[in-house]
């Protein structure tokens, strides 16, 4: 894909229909999973743009109707249970309470990716070639400029930033400093990112249909893939297994060592994925250490949690 058609020609591959501006795949969903044990208590949350629901998934696969939003794309969730979710048409992020209250929470034009870092500032693409950064109260500064339709969002337990590039097919990275390397290459459409709790970055590619797997060396493979269906946002569980939905409205789970299974479907094209991590229970005799936590996933200060065990006296 080219830059010179970028607006039409993505979004012909995401809706199969054209409009006056790109409807923004926003944020993809990016949960990160909590290592150690913990009470398999979360709840998914996914966007469907077409129907401007925001849905929210028992563990059971159980769909209910959380919030409507005229153009709902990427989405997350904070440590509190607080649900984020990006408007293109609106040019907003709102932000959810547990009760589905909605208010505004940041002004941003064509936001795709989006994620947190270490200390709650958010980062959020817009695909015209920004990564903003917002803070708390809602104040946006430019992080990076000059990219190439920047899409998906995600930030490792290192605090390192990555960045797909949708027309470039590259992926590159931002060290803690800001210094910007190109990380991986080769890719058709790379939309959405995630990162698991061992630092591996992975790729949705909605052009090939395959999710690539990236360690932190650089080493890239095949997670998963598909003949039917193109993938779009992802989001990790506790237990290490991705969700992931597809363009048809289905959405699987992936374990770790890639055997993926369907868990549910809603109406029509679930872009954005994020799991509530605030209902997770620490193991007992664990002490749960909060190191950032990031989603392109979508919107939000999730956090990670780090497990050690308390020495004994």
């Amino acid at each position: 894909m080219t830059s010179e058609n970028n607006g039409s020609s993505i979004h012909q591959l995401l809706f199969g229909y054209r409009s006056v501006k790109l409807a923004a795949l926003a944020i993809f969903g990016l949960g990160l999973p909590l290592v150690g044990n913990t009470a398999n208590a979360q709840t998914l949350y996914a966007t469907d743009q077409i129907n401007g629901a925001i849905y929210k998934i028992a563990q059971d696969g159980t769909v209910s109707t959380f919030a409507t939003q005229s153009k709902a794309q990427g989405i997350i969730v904070d440590n509190i249970g607080n649900v984020y979710v990006g408007d293109y048409v609106d040019a907003q992020i709102y932000k959810y309470t547990p009760d589905g209250t909605r208010s505004s929470f940041a002004a941003v034009n064509n936001v795709y990716g989006m994620a947190f870092q270490n200390d709650g500032t958010l980062l959020a693409t817009d695909f015209d070639s920004h990564i903003y950064q917002i803070t708390a109260a809602g104040a946006v500064s430019t992080y990076a400029s000059g990219l190439n339709s920047p899409f998906g969002l995600a930030i490792d337990g290192n605090g390192n930033v990555f960045v797909s590039e949708a027309n470039s097919g590259q992926i590159y990275k931002f060290t803690p400093g800001g210094v910007k390397s190109l990380f991986s290459s080769g890719f058709t459409n790379p939309f959405a990112l995630a990162v698991d709790s061992s630092n591996d970055v992975f790729v949705s590619d909605f052009g090939t249909k395959v999710i690539t797997k990236i360690t932190p060396g650089g080493s890239q493979s095949t997670f998963s893939s598909s003949n039917s269906t193109a993938p779009y946002g992802m989001a990790f569980d506790s237990n290490g297994n991705m969700a992931l939905a597809s363009r048809d409205g289905s959405i699987d789970k992936i374990t770790p060592g890639g055997t993926r299974s369907a868990f549910t479907s809603v109406p029509s094209m679930p872009f954005g994925l994020a799991y509530d991590y605030s209902s997770s229970v620490p193991e007992p005799g664990a002490i749960a250490l909060g190191v950032g936590a990031f989603s392109v996933g979508g919107l939000a200060f999730v956090r990670r949690r780090r497990r050690m065990k308390r020495s004994k006296s």
